[in-house]
């Protein structure tokens, strides 16, 4: 039973590891307006309500520029 929970913490630490994002040296990421914007709308032509789970990013620099 141990080594069953001591396996899923370990996999569950691997899983954190790989969906966490580097630092980008002064870039950050930002929700890509314009492509949520033509999915959306390519959507309300299909009819098709769009639930977004994660919003499509774009990296733009720190500075805002």
């Amino acid at each position: 039973m141990k080594r069953i929970v001591l396996a899923a913490l370990v996999v569950g630490g691997l899983v954190g590891c790989a969906t966490s994002t580097l630092p980008t040296g002064g870039n950050v990421e930002q929700v890509d307006e314009a492509k949520v914007a033509a999915i959306e709308r390519a959507a309300a032509r299909s009819g098709v309500k769009v639930i977004w789970l994660r919003m499509p990013t774009k990296t733009a620099p720190a500075d805002g520029g």
